[in-house]
């Protein structure tokens, strides 16, 4: 691979010339100005970068040494350019966004972070797949690279932008800035995401960007210390000391660091066959680890009182002691401390991870024995006669009954308990170390695992959820809770927030195509209602009219009433035309002569005839309704005309119009609880409904017309799905071809009801 030139790493210090105004400047400007040349340098290295690559790629191509490499490089070449644009508005995006988040703090390197801050993140990796894992290693790799040979210029740089961030509103943009090298690697990388590029080729990316954004970042960080000293900020500011203090503690800590050949899959398994070959003693601050070394429990953690908490709990439900099939108390010596059952949760999460992994998620997996996948993997670890203590197996039976109850709730879509499913072992972990869990509806996991439900209460089983973003999103939540969970239930309320973004994201992407849908039915329920209303006007004044000529018939039911339909939302040109109807249908009131003629033309006018058309057509019109009048056709009006008011008649027939709309006509009623749940339905109720095509979908109560009443049912993806009256819903519900779904703390309800089915249980003395 080429190194980049070295006019492109030259000290950037030399740009920086003396600005006396600079000294005047407010902090806010200060800083905006340095992020400001924080993203131009980003992106013109990017762009650079991606020049350098195609030269890259091209010449590997060239040198390659069979055509299946080859054909790798020239694929990974066309691909690039043709993302080029999208890579870099990726990338630009990322770090934008970077300031959004609320209030970060500048990045500072602790006792020995070089020496263990890239352990501890290759720990919480063991469960990744591996293309990722390589991929998250060489993000952290190059940052570690970058901060252990640069300390110095970054920490100054980042303890005088503190400083001015100080001077600050706390919730002010300029506040949020902050200058971290692991935030333009991980924006890379996220920029790199959805492009299908083998890890070979990622990893030659990561390569370039290292030489050619990451190693120049230096010089920019010198740039900017030059800038804010010579603008005031702590001008005499010496971390020389500190520094080298930090160096001296990771050389002490350096045989600790976990190397990337040492977390590879196969260093992983030889830690868990022989966990006392890489395992160090924890400290008690640090808490208990697991066999790969990742904590188990958070610094500080006081498990002995959990344990107690925890048993007072199960106590109060002694009918948990007919569950009980591993609990044998007579032999002590083979009881299962909490540390361990946690460390065998951990191990049979990985396998149930692997199992999972390729699983079909339009059907359940298959039910986990929690007990029993715990003492299986105890037996796996040698321990052949283990056994749980009594107060654990009754947490692990009830969390199992709370998940069959849960996983047999149909008013969860399948893909997403097949998705709940993978919750167990995590929840289990919870349950074990925290008792709140149990008894408070706020908890954390409890509060996410009701989010979750929530939101996939819209999911049907025909849909494609691999091309989903918010389902993929969902199901890479659930897999950081098994992954990342380390008993500090904050990580639940991470996860709960991350789910809300993708809600918020996923509402505002088809808020704008949900609106348009509901906008054009709603055209068509009140096109349909004018339909109905000028169809009976035209109708009632036919037969109220004594026989017309066929001419002059066939010119009301077919361009008069077309007119009628478009003068509907106009209350004035509404009023005449119907006074023309009625005029040409007998009725002694109405314009006459010259303005029927005019009113006619008016009317025609509506329907896009030029005035000459209009005209000429009216008079035709007049002209057949005069001779029919000189005939006495039309000197009597009919007997079922009773209505001289012709606002009076035309309020009437309106009124009935509408009634007949709205099913008001309809014999076939169904019962009256059928009703009252039919009048119940608000809007954002989802339900599951057989449409008319006969396919099971689930769909949302997105909108509700007035006059005729209509409910509007759309998708999840704001697709109309039906359009129903509440007599129509009412009907469906009584023929089963609708149910309404309950997407309420779904947790909650099962835990409920587990409570009071084992309070209503006999207990037995264990």
């Amino acid at each position: 691979m080429a190194n980049m030139p070295d006019h492109r790493v030259a000290d950037t210090t030399a740009r920086v010339v003396s600005h006396p105004a600079i000294t005047r400047q407010p902090p806010a400007r200060l800083l905006q100005r340095i992020w400001g040349r924080w993203q131009s340098f980003a992106n013109d290295r990017l762009r650079q970068l991606l020049l350098d690559l195609d030269d890259d790629l091209f010449a590997r191509a060239d040198a390659a040494e069979n055509s299946v490499m080859q054909e790798m490089y020239f694929n990974a070449m066309r691909l690039l350019r043709y993302q080029t644009d999208a890579i870099r508005t990726r990338f630009a995006a990322e770090i934008t966004a970077s300031v959004s988040k609320p209030a970060p703090n500048a990045r500072k390197p602790a006792e020995g972070d070089d020496a263990t801050s890239l352990e501890s993140r290759l720990e919480e990796l063991t469960l990744i797949e591996e293309d990722v894992l390589e991929q998250r290693l060489a993000v952290s790799t190059m940052t570690q690279r970058f901060e252990r040979a640069h300390t110095l210029e970054v920490l100054l740089a980042q303890r005088r932008i503190e400083a001015l961030r100080a001077q600050l509103d706390p919730d002010s943009s300029a506040a949020r800035i902050t200058l971290d090298a692991r935030v333009l690697a991980e924006a890379f990388a996220t920029s790199l995401s959805p492009m299908d590029l083998d890890l070979r080729i990622r990893l030659i990316l990561f390569k370039h960007f290292e030489n050619e954004v990451m190693e120049p970042l230096a010089g920019l960080f010198r740039e900017f210390n030059a800038l804010l000293v010579e603008a005031g900020v702590l001008p005499k500011l010496d971390l020389t000391a500190e520094v080298r203090r930090k160096q001296a503690g990771a050389t002490q800590n350096k045989p600790a660091v976990a190397t990337p050949e040492a977390t590879s899959p196969a260093a992983q398994e030889q830690a868990q066959t022989h966990p006392e070959s890489t395992a160090t003693a924890p400290s008690a601050q640090a808490g208990p680890l697991s066999s790969s070394g990742k904590p188990l429990l958070p610094p500080g953690y006081d498990l002995e009182d959990a344990i107690n908490r925890r048993s007072a709990l199960m106590r109060k439900l002694p009918a948990l002691r007919h569950q009980r099939r591993f609990n044998r108390s007579s032999d002590s010596s083979q009881l299962l401390d909490v540390r361990t059952v946690l460390e065998l949760l951990e191990a049979s999460e990985r396998l149930a991870l692997r199992s999972w992994r390729d699983s079909d998620l339009d059907r359940l997996p298959q039910r986990l024995d929690l007990a029993a996948l715990l003492l299986e993997e105890a037996g796996r670890k040698g321990q052949s006669q283990a056994a749980l203590r009594g107060a654990d197996e009754d947490t692990v039976n009830l969390l199992q009954m709370l998940f069959d109850l849960i996983l047999n709730d149909d008013h969860l879509a399948i893909p997403m308990r097949a998705l709940v499913a993978r919750l167990q072992l995590p929840m289990l972990r919870v349950a074990l170390v925290d008792p709140a869990f149990f008894s408070s509806s706020r908890h954390p996991a409890r509060r996410f695992l009701n989010a979750i439900s929530r939101a996939g209460i819209g999911w049907s089983q025909a849909e494609e959820k691999s091309r989903d973003r918010l389902y993929a999103g969902i199901e890479h939540l659930v897999q950081r809770a098994g992954t990342e969970f380390a008993g500090d239930t904050t990580l639940f309320d991470e996860l709960r927030e991350g789910l809300d973004r993708l809600l918020r994201a996923e509402a505002e992407r088809i808020r704008a195509a949900e609106a348009r849908v509901i906008a054009q039915e709603q055209a068509r329920i009140a096109a349909e209602r004018t339909r109905r209303i000028v169809t009976r006007l035209i109708q009632h004044r036919l037969a109220c009219a004594p026989p017309l000529p066929p001419a002059l018939k066939q010119f009301l039911q077919t361009d008069w009433q077309q007119v009628l339909m478009r003068a509907h939302g106009d209350p004035e040109v509404w009023q005449c035309a119907f006074a023309v109807l009625r005029r040409l249908t007998g009725s002694g009131t109405g314009p006459d002569g010259s303005d029927l003629h005019g009113a006619l033309a008016n009317g025609l006018g509506l329907l896009a005839l030029s005035p000459t058309a209009a005209s000429a057509t009216a008079a035709e019109v007049l002209a057949m309704w005069v001779e029919a009048e000189s005939d006495g056709a039309l000197a009597t009006p009919s007997e079922g005309d009773t209505h001289e008011d012709p606002n009076a008649e035309l309020a009437e027939l309106t009124a009935a119009a509408t009634e007949e709309s709205s099913g008001g006509a309809d014999q076939n009623l169904p019962s009256p609880a059928a009703l009252a749940a039919a009048q119940a339905l608000v809007e954002q109720t989802w339900v599951e409904l057989h449409t008319r095509a006969d396919k099971l979908v689930r769909c949302r109560l997105a909108s509700i017309t007035e006059n005729p009443e209509r409910c509007i049912f759309l998708n999840r993806r704001g697709l109309r799905i039906e359009t129903l009256s509440r007599l129509e819903i009412a009907q469906a519900l009584e023929a089963e071809r609708l149910r309404i779904l309950d997407d309420r703390q779904l947790f909650d309800r099962a835990l409920e009801q587990v409570i009071g089915g084992l309070r209503a249980a006999p207990a037995t003395t264990a």
